[in-house]
This record gives C-alpha cells, sequence and structure tokens, in this order.
C-alpha cells in the first residue's frame, strides 16, 4: 500500500472515486469563502477610503437621481417650467468655478455697453449660447455686444434642442421685441428634438399628416424613464464604489433616465421649426439668423448640421456656417481649436471670443 502524494489517506486500487473529493470539496468551498471574505473586505476598504475622500462618512443618500429629484435639493441649475421643460434658477456655479447670473427678464447677465440707438438683438440656443462654463462677460453674446456696440440680450439654455430654442424664441419675442434673432444650433441641438425626455421631461414635435403636433406641454414632472434592473442599479446607488466604477463603466445604465427618444424626423422638425420663427421674425421686421455651430469630432462632432442648413437655405434663410470654418482650422491649427475648447467640452473664452467676432463681422456685413 502507498499513500498518494499530497495526501495522508492510504490510497489502494478499490478505493471509490467519491471518496476522495469530499475532502477536495470542502478545502475548495473554504477558499471560495476565503476569497470571497477577501473581496468584501477589500470592497469595504475602498469604500470606506471613498467615503473619507467625499466627506461622506455618515451620508447614506443615494448618489443617482433624476434630474427633478436634484432640482428639488435645489442643487443643479433648473427649475421647472411648464411650457419648455426648465429654465436656468436666477444663479448657479460650473464645477471649474465659472458663475452665471440671469436678471430680470429670464435672459443671462451681462455688463452694458454704449449703444448706437439702433435695436436690440436675442440670441437663442443651448449651452454654448447660454455660456456654460464660462464668466457672464465671456460668452460669445457678451462679446458680440461689445464688438456691434448694441444690446444683445441672451436667451438661449443649456441643454435645449432645437425646439425648446424655438418655443422659448416665440415667447422672447413678444418680451423683448428685437431687431434682430440669432439662433445657435450645434448637431446635437438637432437629436435633442426628438426627444421628450433629456435629464428631464421636455416638449417636443411629431409630424402628424405633414404637420408639426406639439407633444409633452405641460412637461411631466414624473420619475424617470427606467432602464433595465432598476432595483439593483437603486440598491448599489448608496455605494461610492459602486458609483465610482459603474460611472465609468456603465454610464449609460448607471446614469437612469438620460434620454427617450419619440422618433428620427429631427432635420425635419428642426427645419419647420426654425422656418416658423423666421416667419415669425419676418412678421415683425425682425432679421432673423441660423448660425451653425461646430464642435470637434471628439466632442459629438457635426453630422446633422449639413443636411439641416441646406435644408433651411432652401427656404430662403440667412444661415452663417460656423461649423466648416472650425474643421478647417483645426486641420491646420489644432493647438489653437483645442484652447477654443474648456475640460467640460463647452467653448472657452477664446472659443467665444472666436464666434462673436464672425457673427459680427456678418451682422456688420463684412
Amino acid at each position: 500500500m502507498a499513500d498518494r502524494p499530497g495526501s495522508s489517506v492510504p490510497y489502494t486500487r478499490s478505493m471509490s472515486p467519491e471518496t476522495l473529493p469530499l475532502s477536495r470539496k470542502k478545502k475548495i468551498v473554504f477558499r471560495l469563502l476565503a476569497v470571497t471574505g477577501s473581496i468584501l473586505f477589500l470592497c469595504l476598504g475602498l469604500e470606506l477610503i471613498l467615503r473619507v475622500y467625499h466627506g461622506s462618512m455618515t451620508s447614506f443618500d443615494p448618489l443617482i437621481r433624476n434630474s427633478w429629484e436634484r432640482v428639488r435639493d435645489e442643487t443643479g441649475h433648473a427649475r421647472y417650467d411648464s411650457e419648455l421643460g426648465w429654465l436656468p434658477k436666477s444663479e448657479g456655479a460650473w464645477p471649474n468655478g465659472a458663475r452665471f447670473h440671469m436678471d430680470s427678464t429670464g435672459s443671462r447677465s451681462h455688463a452694458s455697453v454704449a449703444t448706437t440707438g439702433e435695436g436690440s438683438t436675442l440670441t437663442l440656443g443651448d449651452s454654448v449660447t447660454f455660456g456654460d462654463e464660462v464668466e457672464d462677460s465671456e460668452t460669445w453674446p457678451a462679446q458680440l455686444q461689445t464688438l456691434i456696440g448694441r444690446p444683445v440680450r441672451n436667451g438661449a439654455v443649456f441643454a435645449y434642442g432645437v425646439d425648446q430654442a424655438v418655443l422659448r424664441g416665440e415667447r422672447l419675442l413678444e418680451v423683448h421685441s428685437p431687431a434682430q434673432v440669432i439662433l445657435g444650433v450645434i448637431s446635437h441641438d438637432i437629436s435633442r428634438a426628438q426627444y421628450s425626455y433629456y435629464y428631464a421631461w421636455k416638449p417636443f414635435f411629431r409630424l402628424v399628416e405633414g404637420e408639426l403636433l406639439l407633444c409633452n406641454v405641460p412637461a411631466p414632472r414624473d420619475p424617470a424613464p427606467q432602464g433595465a434592473l432598476p432595483g439593483v442599479r437603486r440598491a448599489l446607488s448608496y455605494s461610492h464604489l459602486a458609483n465610482s466604477i459603474l460611472s465609468r463603466l456603465a454610464a449609460g445604465w448607471w446614469s437612469p433616465g438620460g434620454i427617450a427618444e419619440e422618433h428620427e424626423n429631427g432635420v425635419e422638425v428642426s427645419a419647420r421649426l426654425i422656418e416658423r420663427l423666421a416667419n415669425s421674425c419676418r412678421q415683425n421686421d425682425v432679421r432673423f439668423l441660423l448660425v451653425t455651430i461646430g464642435v470637434p469630432a471628439h466632442l459629438g462632432g457635426n453630422g446633422n448640421l449639413v443636411p439641416l442648413a441646406e435644408r433651411v437655405r432652401d427656404s430662403g434663410l440667412e444661415v452663417l456656417d460656423l461649423a466648416a470654418p472650425l474643421e478647417k482650422l483645426e486641420a491646420e491649427q489644432p493647438e489653437t481649436v483645442a484652447a477654443f475648447f474648456v475640460k467640460g467640452g463647452h467653448y472657452s473664452a477664446i472659443g467665444n471670443a472666436w464666434l462673436a467676432t464672425r457673427i459680427a463681422e456678418r451682422l456688420q456685413g463684412r
């Protein structure tokens, strides 16, 4: 009789094969328990470290919430508006320290300038025109005001689609009676016109028998649309470690209710809405200018801008293309264009100056 190597149990050929694995199964179970315990201990340690780092050792609030939960908590930059979805709060600050302030008319504040006595300009659009991540005086509407020497009112709102920008423009036309209206559009604004929810519920338009139909007004205040496994996500939302990992590796699933898309007619819907706004301007003897604003490919690119610009030009409207010049400049001077954008992806003060200069040249006939 001989012992099996690595075992104290005598080994014989007649021993049944079911006898030996019993001790091994126990060892495997113990090893799995040890590994599991080690992983749990490591996770607990990392969780404590992250809680100390974020200063939230005693906080057990969920780390992911939909937009209106954040608004109700008086964090974030938006307040509810039944017709537009949201509007900026009276003031706020971006993570980079830049601040914004709104004036009594609901436009973003910036310093007044000596004027020529001519009429004002109303600007509309999304975060690029509103001026996310730059100071009040650094937005392109503020810098445009200095260049042309006439009042410019910044009526843009962050995260707006073309649909919301047009609806807000129709509202502000009656308030400000401007001499000219400028609508700044990036490619993503056209996609947003397809959404009923973009981190908050919003109005949108459908094409029904060839006509625009406004939907989702008043904007709901219901919870965000839920993705897959909402219970699992909710349970994990109390963990800083889970938030740190999943916000990077599965951001689309982790952040609930990012978007809800209703159709794929963004270009046609946007073009028709722009034509509607331009017609309202024409009836009030107001000049209308559409400015297509480019962003580099790594920030989303300009895919929808070309078909939209062509469609709007075919309607006889005035279009200033600033996407193609940006692409050309980026190919020739990438370092220059890199300075046009801040870390969060919006135009910097330098980039806003570049936009303002080219818009001023168009307005002044150069």
